[in-house]
């Protein structure tokens, strides 16, 4: 599905240069989030940014600001139309605040880094998961550079990240039944990806930044891991079994609800399951509390949950 999604993107990108011209400075059109982690499935939002070189040609600077200000408008308003929603909450490049030069992304990771803020509309560590879909790659590998040096080892910021991952727990009760729902549209379900599979995206996304593991896909990132022996093995496999056994389910429920007619979405009815694969989800469950004690101890903060 990214691979498909990077194409459609590619393309656009390259229909809009030959209607409006060249830029006239080189860039990088980010794909942040799920994108960015090439985790997209049948039901996601498109989050975008653009990055471009600096340039210290006053004129050129103000060409280039009106050059992506009408790319990006053009490139997310067909993306919607070919049927890649934008979320309002989710980051754009649209928004002139994600179409920046170099130098002002780095700022950017710098204060993130710094103050990471809890009040904001967006979760900034969806930034840390971008990569190029389009453009120039080396822009993106020299700010993938520039928040390895920011993030690698002990930094305030990963403690926030695993605060994150470890403050809530995986929808299993004391008694290992499935906590769901109570009432409301998705009464009798849980969120496969808010309740389970975030759980290996930040976790895995704190560790790579850690240990400046460069690939932003949550199944590559917990194999280099693994493959370093920065978690131990047995941990690591069960993470990767769980993860899979987890995007498994989200994508044939997905599957299963475009087939009847009906809008994707990410949650799951335990009921619907066969005994097999409820078990299954449970034992993944546990792998999330197993998880989240190796990420306590990893990061000292066993006294902080």
């Amino acid at each position: 599905i990214s691979v498909l999604n990077d194409h459609v993107l590619d393309r656009l990108l390259t229909l809009l240069q030959e209607e409006i011209g060249k830029s006239p400075l080189p860039f990088s059109w980010l794909l942040i989030g799920s994108e960015g982690r090439q985790e997209q499935v049948f039901k996601g939002n498109q989050s975008s940014a653009v990055i471009y070189e600096d340039c210290q040609e006053e004129n050129t600077n103000r060409e280039a600001a009106e050059y992506f200000r009408m790319l990006s408008e053009k490139a997310v308003s067909h993306l919607i139309a070919c049927g890649y929603s934008s979320d309002p909450g989710a980051p754009a490049a649209a928004d002139p605040k994600w179409r920046q030069p170099q130098s002002v992304w780095d700022r950017y990771f710098r204060d993130w880094c710094k103050f990471p803020d809890r009040e904001r509309d967006f979760d900034p560590a969806l930034f840390f998961d971008f990569r190029s879909g389009a453009g120039n790659v080396s822009l993106a590998e020299k700010l993938r550079e520039q928040v390895h040096a920011l993030t690698g080892g002990e930094t305030p910021f990963l403690h926030f990240l695993i605060r994150n991952c470890i403050s809530s727990q995986p929808p299993l009760s004391f008694y290992g039944n499935f906590v769901v729902e109570k009432d409301g549209q998705y009464s009798d379900a849980l969120d496969i990806e808010g309740k389970s599979l975030v759980f290996f995206v930040v976790f895995a996304r704190a560790m790579a930044l850690k240990h400046g593991i460069c690939k932003t896909n949550t199944l590559e990132r917990l194999r280099l891991l693994l493959e370093r022996q920065h978690i131990p093995g047995d941990l690591g496999s069960e993470l990767v079994e769980a993860y899979e056994l987890l995007m498994h389910l989200r994508l044939v429920h997905q599957l299963h609800l475009i087939e009847e007619g009906h809008m994707p979405n990410n949650w799951i009815n335990p009921g619907d399951l066969s005994d097999l694969e409820k078990q299954t989800l449970k034992e993944a469950f546990q792998v999330v509390r197993r998880l989240q004690a190796f990420a306590r101890h990893e990061f000292g903060l066993l006294d902080k949950r």
